[in-house]
């Protein structure tokens, strides 16, 4: 090749240049002599090859041999993915990019999808994997240059490469550039390991019981030690669950590929707000085409409510097989919403990973048998939850539900003697909630100035509370600044902070796990010193008869969700019973110490058999 002398332009300066690994890695795939960085900036640029020949007066021909050229050399197969791919490696001059228009990292996450895209494959290609026509591309890609005021698709991925909106594994993605592994506890290795191992052989499906706070961790190990960067589904129930699950994988998917979470609208769901802002959340076929595409590397992590649309998905032409689905906490009963993750014929996929942080026997048919089982204790040996216990306390007399006052009238009087300041209650209806709500201030109104507290603050979560006044109950609740605090919900909220747990709804072990699960995952390093204490409501028909049916039909299924997330729970209750300094399960208001022997006896039995 010709070497032809083009201006010279400044590179970026030290702080605004990019000297990663990922710089390094794709800067190692490419030829960096002088002719060939000259013609990179050249072919960089707006210019066709017509205009680059007149403007350094060589042959149009030699200019179009010397563009194929450099292609060749460096297996790229597009001027876009070659203008991507010098700039990233930071090998071209900054002067050769329009930095004038709008930020390609401020551009929807639908433009920025099809910008990646377009950096290795031509726009018919792109339309092929979007699902669309290429009219429709075309369309976008024209919107696309206004909105980053570039003229041509070269300097567009040159500008979103030199942003860091196309990544190099978005440019190479067939070459193997080194991926990071994935942070992960020694403790966890053998867990991955083991499911690993599962997985490589036939049916190809593996089960496990994993720590909720664990599981989405132990996932993207295995899918990044099994599967590398191809295609995952998760899927993971509404609310907290999801949102773990995507800020987990969206961590994984940092350096490569998509991520997509898909769950229904808010009309669709009832009226439920998101949790979170800011996450790639999309309820609709075509949203999801756009960002996950039909065979491009991507992570969907899908409720099980809008599975549906991922088998519509396959229905699409072309669109790829998954290569892991990741199943979460839900069981997949045909008829039960996500039951299609256990059938290939709906959701093809090459393995599959059942996962279950507290019961097994609720495990979808044909999961298999548990490979590796962990409980919370040893999720809590690693940092990520902290540890609990129970409190039994004397509920009012009557088997039925107590009424909204009895229930708060119970937390005014255990809080103080425990010192409790921050209390969460899990209610089973919206209503339920606020009308405790309601009676906490009456209650507290109509007790003597010693017994009430000082300040009391209370804050109600429903499905229908919006993001804003979501989280400022949640902040407002962790921050402290009343001597009770007492935050009502309807469903599992991780809330930092909280002192003590109680679950109305205890005869849901599952739905009693989950809330236990997620208020000691929410717990930060400032509560390691104490654990959350678990109140079980004891009634008080019970203690003056002395009966054992009513307390174990009563506290069987909050005693049988510690049992089902800790399996060493026998083992804590023998060696802190109820007479010894410590005991596991603690006698609040109304409950004699000899009484709660019969509830110690209820746990050894059930995490004997268990759970």
């Amino acid at each position: 090749m010709n070497h032809t002398a083009i201006p010279v332009f400044p590179f970026p300066s030290a702080s605004a240049r990019r000297n990663t690994k990922d710089t390094a890695a794709i800067a190692r795939t490419l030829t960096a002599d002088t002719d060939s960085l000259d013609w990179a900036a050249l072919l960089c640029g707006p210019g066709t090859v017509e205009q680059i020949a007149a403007g350094q007066r060589l042959p149009v021909e030699l200019v179009r041999r010397a563009a194929e050229g450099l292609m060749q050399r460096n297996a790229l197969l597009t001027r876009p993915q070659l203008a991507a791919a010098y700039t990233a490696a930071q090998l071209v001059p900054c002067g050769v990019l329009s930095l004038h228009g709008e930020n390609p990292a401020d551009l929807g996450r639908p433009a920025q999808a099809l910008l990646r895209l377009l950096a290795r494959r031509t726009p018919r290609e792109a339309a092929a994997e979007l699902g669309l026509t290429a009219g429709t591309v075309n369309v976008r890609i024209r919107r696309l240059l206004d909105d980053l005021q570039v003229a041509t698709l070269q300097q567009a991925t040159a500008l979103a490469a030199h942003r860091g909106t196309i990544r190099p594994w978005d440019i190479r993605p067939d070459t193997r550039l080194p991926l990071p592994i994935p942070v992960l506890p020694e403790a966890l290795r053998p867990a991955v390991e083991a499911i690993a191992a599962v997985l490589a052989g036939a049916p190809r499906r593996a089960a496990a019981q994993i720590p909720r706070s664990e599981q989405q961790q132990v996932a993207t190990a295995v899918a990044h030690a099994r599967f590398g960067t191809t295609r995952i589904l998760v899927v993971a129930p509404s609310g907290p669950a999801w949102e773990f699950a995507m800020q987990e994988w969206g961590t994984a998917r940092r350096h490569s590929g998509a991520l997509a979470g898909l769950r229904l609208s808010d009309r669709l769901r009832g009226g439920r707000k998101a949790l979170t802002e800011g996450l790639p959340a999309v309820s609709s076929l075509r949203a999801l085409l756009d960002l996950a595409g039909t065979t491009q590397p991507a992570t969907v992590v899908a409720t099980p409510e809008a599975l549906p649309l991922v088998t519509a998905l396959h229905r699409t032409p072309g669109a790829a097989r998954w290569d892991l689905i990741a199943d979460a906490d839900r069981t997949g009963r045909r008829g039960a919403p996500g039951w299609q993750v256990c059938a290939d014929e709906v959701l093809p996929a090459a393995a599959r990973l059942f996962l279950t942080s507290t019961a097994p026997h609720r495990l979808p048919e044909g999961a298999g048998a548990v490979t590796v089982a962990r409980s919370a204790a040893g999720a809590a040996a690693t940092g990520r939850v902290r540890g609990h216990r129970l409190l039994a306390a004397a509920a009012p007399p009557g088997t039925a539900a107590p009424a909204p006052a009895d229930v708060a009238g119970l937390v005014l009087e255990t809080a103080p003697r425990h010192g409790l300041r921050r209390l969460q209650v899990v209610c089973a209806t919206p209503e339920q909630s606020r009308k405790l709500a309601t009676a906490f201030d009456a209650v507290a109104a109509g007790l003597t100035e010693w017994q009430r507290p000082a300040s009391l603050w209370t804050g109600v979560i429903t499905p229908g509370t919006g993001a804003e006044e979501r989280h400022g109950a949640v902040r407002h609740f962790a921050a402290g600044g009343a001597s009770l605090l007492v935050l009502i919900t309807c469903e599992p909220v991780p809330a930092t902070g909280a002192d003590a747990l109680l679950v109305l709804e205890s005869a849901d072990e599952q739905m009693a796990a989950e809330a236990i699960e997620w208020a000691l995952l929410a717990r930060d390093s400032a509560d390691a010193a104490r654990p959350l204490m678990v109140v079980v409501p004891l009634p008080g028909d019970h203690l003056a008869s002395g009966g054992q049916d009513g307390a174990t039909q009563r506290a069987a299924g909050l005693v049988r969700a510690c049992a089902l997330l800790d399996p060493a729970l026998a083992e804590r209750t023998r060696q802190h019973p109820a007479g010894s300094a410590s005991p596991w399960i603690q006698s609040g208001p109304g409950v004699p110490r000899h009484h709660l022997a019969l509830l110690e006896d209820a746990a050894r039995d059930l995490a004997g058999k268990g759970a």
